[in-house]
């Protein structure tokens, strides 16, 4: 009699309970932390080979997340149900790993940039990320795009006929076989059989044809159907080394699904490829083949930004290769070598796209700079403006030292006329997500490549070791914010990744400071921008998100605790279990206010919570309860003098520090 294949359940179940006599929960958590890794590493490999993986990535993304953060007990439920007596099918443990796990993996968040939509995939490293990326590109993946593709032959130096002219017989017969059989593996064999023959006379560029194996260098399990790639396959599967990604649909009539399943590989190039301006990606549906462009404004050459050069004076394609810019300064020309590594890269497709690097003068490594990149509507206030306006050495704010929108062969890079080329795309048909009708559609605006280079180089406040360390750049990072405030801008996004710290700094003033003012506006201004909800949801004030009050400098300020708890609870070596109290992705805007304005009444339900090594310092703790307390009173948005307000909270700062209180800021 034929054996029954072993369910879901079962085979999980061996896999906790194998060599010891566990039943329950209590007695899985009981065993050695080593044993206990060991099993739920089975586990985590166990659903990432099933189809488990393959219809719910994002919830099985996370459950690998949290193993690899020795975050066990978030687990503990899906551990719960696995050993559960009771049989449960295939569909049932799916269903309850897709109900449990379908939530945020990491402790950043995404940005808000709009008064309803939750923003770009920028900073989302998780399960709600393919949602999101949906969301994103929503009405903005134009659909035959009339001369797009004669837009990439008229791009090339050499008329590709020419270039083609030794394969004619070649090209003639593979345009004459019959492919009546469309499963993935004829069309990508016919592919490659293509590349093969044009490449005995290039050997810069290669097919791989890879759809069983996994691309290194991204965080979830995940196979490209095939791609054109910068080096020879004996490289390995790397994104770094994409090119043009292809993805393959057997049926014509999976369009949408087609171009969503691409876009997901071109957020991760655009992630690992921190040079790049735009990604080039195919579908093909059967035989049906189509050709993607996405850029900052969506999905419509390469795309590599010609204005960083390797050290040869060639654009740099590999992230490997030392980088180097140039920039015309009224001092004369300046050259900048780039570290090889971004300090930060916002991985959304659409969007500002912004990228730092750690940089220094070619003639001398001591000056440290960082350069940022990023993309803009054009009537936005430029940062390097702002900058400029408020001052080089304002205290506790990032120091400016030059900006420029990026030309190529003299003429300002933007999106429609250098990226897209005036190609006719805005009457084209567009793909729909399936959004409720609560979100706003989303529309083309135009984004030119802007770069800014500061004098300040330093790490996220997440990054402080001691509490003392973490209540010093805390008051730093309020007393540049009231600066800025008094200079004329309100900042308003104060975020985890725009505090900064630097540790071997000796001037006070740059031991902490604010960097990012994408989304501050002058605050004498009485347009829409202050009634726009703006910043990072996490961070963000219950006021703002109640829609109770336009955006002032008590909403920062309350940003600035937010920080503060975020940081004691999430942000810490050590290797204890915490809940992820702070899982405020889910909420919506008014249930997360409403949770906010409790936590302030109660901070107590936010300290329990804390990481021993700031729920250890009474100073801090009580630090907290007095912060809340500031924020908590309804006479701080009655006009009083901003400068008061500012000065209590520093002083508490202050106090928790051991410091004498300041009679003025």
């Amino acid at each position: 009699m034929e054996q029954e294949p072993e369910s879901l359940q079962q085979s999980l179940r061996n896999i906790l309970t194998s060599s010891s006599q566990i039943n329950t929960v209590e007695q899985f958590y009981a065993l050695d932390i080593d044993e206990t890794d060991f099993r739920i590493s089975g586990l985590q490999n166990k659903l990432r080979s099933s189809d488990v993986a393959k219809q719910h990535e994002g919830a099985v993304s996370r459950i690998v997340y949290l193993y690899k953060q020795s975050r066990f007990e978030p687990l503990r439920p899906l551990i719960i149900f696995i050993l559960d007596n009771e049989a449960k099918s295939d569909e049932e443990i799916i269903q309850f790993i897709e109900q449990h796990f379908n939530g945020p993996q990491s402790s950043l968040p995404a940005s808000i940039t709009s008064k309803f939509r939750t923003g770009t995939t920028s900073s989302l490293v998780n399960s709600s990320f393919i949602p999101a990326l949906e969301r994103e590109l929503d009405g903005l993946m134009y659909t035959n795009v009339p001369g797009l593709v004669e837009h990439f032959i008229n791009k090339s130096h050499i008329d590709p006929e020419i270039l083609l002219q030794s394969h004619g017989k070649f090209i003639k017969q593979k345009r004459q076989e019959s492919l009546s059989d469309k499963r993935e593996s004829i069309i990508l064999e016919w592919i490659a059989s293509i590349f093969e023959k044009l490449n005995q006379q290039s050997h810069s560029r290669a097919w791989r044809g890879s759809p069983t194996t996994p691309l290194a260098g991204i965080p979830a399990k995940r196979s490209l159907d095939g791609a054109i790639i910068s080096r020879p396959a004996k490289f390995g599967n790397r994104i770094e080394d994409i090119l043009v990604p292809f993805e393959f649909k057997k049926n014509a009539s999976e369009a949408r699904q087609a171009a969503l399943d691409l876009a997901k590989y071109v957020y991760e190039v655009f992630t690992a490829q921190p040079t790049r301006s735009y990604v080039v990606g195919v579908t093909l549906r059967g035989t049906v083949m189509q050709l993607w462009l996405f850029d900052r404004c969506g999905g419509i050459d390469l795309g590599f930004d010609p204005t960083f050069v390797d050290t040869h004076g060639q654009t740099c394609t590999n992230r490997s290769e030392s980088r180097k810019i140039q920039i015309e300064t009224k001092d004369g020309r300046q050259e900048f070598v780039i570290d090889d590594v971004p300090i930060f890269r916002a991985s959304a497709i659409c969007g500002r796209g912004t990228t730092t690097w750690k940089a220094h003068l070619a003639d001398d490594k001591s000056r440290q700079y960082l350069i940022k990149d990023s993309w803009h509507p054009e009537k936005s206030e430029q940062e390097g403006d702002m900058l400029c306006k408020v001052g080089r050495n304002l205290p506790h704010v990032v120091r400016y030292h030059h900006h420029q929108d990026v030309t190529v062969a003299g003429k300002r890079v933007d999106i429609a006329s250098h990226v897209r080329s005036g190609l006719k795309f805005e009457g084209c048909t567009t793909l729909r997500a399936k959004t409720g009708p609560e979100e706003p559609k989303n529309v083309f605006t135009n984004r030119f490549h802007r770069r800014l280079i500061l004098k300040d180089v330093g790490q996220p406040i997440r990054k402080v070791k001691t509490p003392a360390r973490l209540l010093e750049a805390l008051e730093g990072c309020i007393r540049g914010h009231h600066a800025l405030f008094n200079a004329g801008y309100l900042h308003r996004d104060i975020s985890i990744n725009n505090l900064m710290i630097n540790d071997q700094a000796t001037d006070p003033c740059r031991r902490s400071f604010l960097i990012d003012l994408d989304v501050a506006i002058n605050r004498e201004s009485n347009d829409d921008k202050h009634h726009t909800l703006t910043g990072t949801k996490v961070f963000m004030s219950a006021s703002l998100l109640l829609e109770e009050n336009c955006h002032s400098h008590v909403d920062d300020l309350e940003s600035f605790f937010r920080v503060f708890v975020w940081i004691c609870i999430h942000c810490s070596d050590e290797k204890t279990e915490r809940t992820d109290v702070l899982d405020w992705h889910r909420q919506s805007m008014e249930d997360l206010g409403s949770i906010k304005e409790k936590q302030l009444r109660r901070p107590d339900l936010l300290t329990k919570h804390f990481a021993d090594r700031y729920k250890e310092s009474p100073l801090l703790i009580d630090c907290v309860a007095k912060f809340a307390k500031i924020m908590c009173d309804p006479s701080i948005r009655d006009g009083g003098p901003e400068a008061a307000l500012y000065l209590k909270i520093v002083n508490v700062l202050r106090e928790a520090q051991g410091k004498p209180t300041l009679s003025q800021l």
